[in-house]
């Protein structure tokens, strides 16, 4: 791969090295896509990137992420696709849009609607989120999210985001540092690859310890 790293565009992504992501610390929008204003119009990070290696994107083509975290732009993790191609990759990824249907009625969902009342009830007694987790087989941050009333991403439209709290950047954290990919968990967490990398790393929510 070559790269031109006197371009300007470059100092603006962050390597991941346990994932191999350049992170986009620019402007994103929607989805956690970063984009830039280039002097006449806005453009998406992830296309620059490609096309700065590879060369202009054919008329109708998509970028692809083999990574699946909108705000990378590592040329190695993209790839050029037709809108077939794209809608496949989603697919498989988990990525396409669901019912809006609530509860265990949706087949992603781990828990029955009695087992949530009961996740409540011990939450309110003062059990903690991986105490409630352990005892679910679901993750703390997930156990946290359904007494705290929030729908998980399994119940809903992958665009809804659910926001950070003090315990699920705490879990967050305890769960990088075991090992787990930061896609994976901001997946789960229903939030951006790049808030929950920079919440982890402490450059936000630095008074969480």
């Amino acid at each position: 791969m070559n790269v031109n790293w006197d371009d300007p565009f470059w100092s603006k992504c962050c390597p991941e090295a346990l994932s191999g992501c350049w992170l986009w610390h620019g402007t994103e929008f929607a989805r956690g896509y970063g984009q830039f204003w280039n002097g006449s119009r806005r453009v998406q990070a992830h296309r620059h990137a490609y096309e700065l290696v590879n060369g202009p994107i054919p008329s109708g083509m998509f970028i692809c992420h083999r990574c699946d975290v909108p705000s990378c732009v590592n040329p190695d993790h993209l790839f050029l696709g037709s809108h077939a191609d794209n809608m496949q990759d989603m697919t498989r990824k988990g990525r396409g849009r669901v019912p809006h249907v609530r509860g265990e009625r949706h087949g992603a969902s781990k828990l029955t609607d009695a087992q949530r009342a009961e996740m409540r009830a011990r939450r309110a007694k003062g059990a903690s989120g991986r105490d409630l987790g352990r005892a679910f087989g679901v993750s703390a941050s997930q156990a946290l999210r359904v007494v705290d009333g929030v729908k998980p991403r399994g119940w809903q439209s992958p665009a809804s985001h659910t926001r950070l709290t003090a315990d699920r950047v705490r879990d967050a954290r305890l769960r990088r540092a075991a090992g787990e990919t930061l896609a994976s968990i901001a997946r789960e967490m229903g939030v951006s690859y790049q808030t929950l990398s920079v919440a982890i790393a402490g450059r936000t929510w630095r008074h969480v310890r």
